[in-house]
Order: C-alpha cells, then structure tokens, then sequence
C-alpha cells in the first residue's frame, strides 16, 4: 500500500512538473488557460496616510477590470440617485452631522452587494476603517477572499504626503521630491493643504495603526490577510501586490476545477502555477 502511494505521489509530481514547464514556456497566467473568465475575487487594501494606495487601486482596476468602491463614491452615487435613502444622507451631510450607522451601513451593503450580485470582482478602498465595518461584510456575505496591507513606516509616510503641493488653479498635485511643476509660474502658486502638514500625518498614521488590527480581526474568517513591503517606487510595490492578487484568483479558480473531475489538466496547471509563485 505504501509503495502505490509512492507511486503515485510521484506520478503527481511528474505531472505537476509537467504543467509547470508548460506554463513557465508559454509565460501565462493559470485562467488564461482555462476556457472560463477569471473567478471573482473580493479584495481589501490597507495602507496608511501616504501609503500609495490609491496608486495601487488604479493599476489593479486597469490590469483586472475589477470595480474599486469608496465610502465616498458610493454616498455621492445614493444622493444623486434621489432615493429615500439618499435622500436622509443628503439631509445628515447638509447639516453638518454624522450619518447614523444604520443608514450608511445600509446604504453601503446595498452599493457592494449590487456589484457581487453582478458577478464582479471588487476593490473595497478605504471602506473599512474600524471593526465595526469589517464586521458589516463579513456579516452580510460580502467580506473580501483577499486582505492585502501595505507596509510603509511613519517616516516614509510623512516624507510622501507632506512634500505634496496642490495647483488651487488646475487642482493637479505636485511632490518636491518626485513630481516637479512644469514651469515657474505652476511653481510660484502652489500650496500645501492642511492635512499634509507633518503634525496632522503623523496622527493620521497613529490612528491607522490602531485601528488596523481590529479590522484585520472578522477578515480572517473569510479569506487571506497578506502582507507586502510598500516602499519601492509604484512599480516594485503593485508588483508584489500583483502576486498575491495572482495567487488568490488562482486558488479561486482550483476550488472550481477540482469540482469536475474531467478538468485534472486544468487543475495541474494551477497547481504548478502555484508552485511557481509560493
């Protein structure tokens, strides 16, 4: 009995290293093999003031089509679509009042829901900032397979967002370290707002810090929470976050092809890409 699992534990492994070389030759992605669209992947970035995540988000809605979902965008999308309650945030936001927690949890499950709904992929950015948040998702099906927190200390942190000027002309930002004016004039006219000076970084990062835990805390239960270096420049760090992007749809897709039996080329491939990428 022992030598036939050998046996056949070698044989998966020759296989394996089969599609492996396969798919290291032909320098493809796991789905791209397979005859199906990418699974949906439900994703959450994390990353303190300065973090780059914004710059993240960008590329990963450009490379994956996935749909990105701020609390902001989606309190502005309600108020304009006129409903009942859009019409109770807009009288909240008016006043100058805090939106009670039952409107904007409604309003919020309601926008992401829509997306699942839909069979898309999604980005929540920026959309879970205390446990309470994190705790809504998971509650309500809609946690994310995949928590991603981008690393970047204090020091970083505060160098990146207080060396931001704004042109209050053309509203475009500038850096006086990595992104200069065009010309003297754009120069001479821009501005720093106030809460890039350092003192207001500097709480904004202790706050995400003591904060991150308790959202991390309901996130285990429904997916993978990673953790990737965010300093490098904006290439190196989408690129690590990439991967772990990559892995997770890969895993997604194996759950799906090991439910039919007829698909062991298609399983083989993903798990030597997996391979690849642990």
């Amino acid at each position: 009995m022992a030598a036939a699992r050998q046996m056949a534990a070698g044989a998966l492994g020759g296989m394996i290293g089969l599609a492996l070389g396969d798919l290291v030759y032909r320098k493809k992605e796991p789905w791209t093999l397979l005859p199906v669209q990418p699974p949906q992947i439900r994703l959450s970035i994390f990353a303190p003031p300065g973090g780059g995540k914004g710059t993240v988000c960008e590329k990963i809605v450009r490379d994956y089509g996935m749909v990105q979902i701020s609390s902001g965008d989606i309190f502005r999308a309600e108020v304009k679509k006129g409903t009942g309650l859009g019409k109770e945030l807009q009288k909240h936001m008016e006043s100058g009042g805090l939106v009670p927690a039952e409107i904007a949890n409604a309003i919020m499950v309601n926008a992401v829901r829509g997306v699942a709904e839909r069979g898309k992929s999604y980005i929540l950015d920026g959309c879970i900032r205390e446990e309470a948040n994190a705790r809504l998702f998971v509650d309500n099906d809609l946690g994310p397979h995949v928590s991603i927190i981008m690393s970047v200390d204090r020091e970083e942190c505060v160098t990146r967002v207080s060396g931001r000027r704004v042109d209050p002309v053309t509203k475009k930002s500038y850096h006086v370290r990595y992104v200069q004016p065009e010309n003297e004039e754009v120069e001479k006219r821009l501005v720093q707002r106030e809460d890039d000076k350092p003192q207001l970084i500097s709480k904004r990062f202790q706050k995400y810090e003591e904060n991150l835990e308790g959202c991390l805390a309901p996130l285990y239960k429904t997916g993978k929470v990673v953790r990737v270096d965010g300093t490098g420049t904006p290439d190196e760090v989408y690129a690590r976050v990439k991967v772990e992007i990559d892995r997770a749809m890969a895993r997604s897709e194996l759950e799906e092809v090991l439910k039919d039996g007829s698909k062991a080329a298609e399983a083989l491939s993903l798990l030597a890409w997996l391979k690849i990428r642990s």
